[in-house]
This record gives structure tokens, sequence and C-alpha cells, in this order.
């Protein structure tokens, strides 16, 4: 399957994929010889005559349908905020969950709106989670604690202190 291409190519290079599911199939089987063949190549190959295209752009392979890869092409490092939307360029935000006395909490679930997107803390209370954009909103929840919304915006840390809930209590 595809993913398991972009698996491989993320354990044994520096990129990142991206994509936009509703328009690349993840899902969809493909046969692909890539030993000692450079990345560019090995991509080309997959997508070839597929109308998927791809870029390169900050360590990252953004897959898009033919005419956005086009687009963000001819922007070039100038790429516009509408681009940027088109291309649903992934961000990692991570910090910590405290409770207010500032102990970590481990096993708090962040995730991100309206998908099914998410991730939990580990023991310390760190968190590292890939959202779709600067405008999405991380949920985080935890029993006995008032649930907090944040929009993700320019951060790339974001580091919650989470308030007890009285009434779940």
């Amino acid at each position: 399957k595809m993913y398991r291409v972009f698996e491989q190519i993320e354990a044994n290079t520096s990129y990142k994929s991206l994509q936009n599911t509703e328009k690349i199939d993840a899902e969809r089987r493909v046969t692909i010889r890539a030993k000692d063949k450079p990345l560019e190549e090995v991509l080309k190959d997959l997508f070839e005559n597929r109308g998927i295209d791809y870029v390169f752009k900050n360590q990252q392979i953004i897959l898009k349908p033919v005419q956005i890869s086009d687009a963000i092409r001819q922007n070039g490092s100038g790429i516009d905020e509408a681009s940027l939307e088109i291309a649903t360029v992934q961000l990692t935000v991570s910090g910590t969950v405290s409770d207010m006395g500032g102990e970590p909490l481990p096993g708090v679930s962040i995730v991100e709106k309206n998908t099914t997107n998410g991730v939990a803390t580990d023991f310390d209370g760190n968190y590292s989670i890939q959202v779709s954009s600067a405008s999405s909103v991380l949920v985080f929840s935890y029993v006995g604690m008032k649930q907090i919304e944040r929009t993700v915006g320019n951060n790339t840390t974001l580091n919650i202190q989470m308030q007890e809930d009285a009434e779940a209590l």
C-alpha cells in the first residue's frame, strides 16, 4: 500500500510526507522496486500517469493532485496563504501537560478537533502531534479535569495547565 512506501521513505530519509487523504488514496496497493534508487526517481515511478505530483519543500514531500503542485512550484518559496491552505501542510506541535501544581499528567488525550488525529501524553506529561494547519484546534481532556481547547496558530510548543473539574468529581 502507498502509505507503507511513505513509512519507509520517512524511516530511511530526513523527509516527511504530507498528503490530503481526500485526494490521495494512501490505501492503494502499489508495487515498486526502490533499492539503490534516488528518492526523486522512486517518486516519479510511483506517481507517473496517476494524476499525483510531489513537491520537495523544507524537508517535506507534499503530495497533491497535479494542478495544486504546479501552483506551489510557480510560487516558489513565496507561497501565499491561499496556497498553504490548499496544500494542507502539516505542523508538529509539542509540549507538556500538567495540573495546577505543575505536576505532569500522563495519559492526557490530545485530539485535533473534528478529526480522528490524536495522541496521549507520556509518563512525564509530554506529547507531540502533527496537525493539518495553523487553524487547527487541539482538545485536551483528562478524567477529573476541565477540557481545554487551544488553537495552534504559529505555535510549535503548547504547554497546558489543566484545572480540576469540580462537577466531574
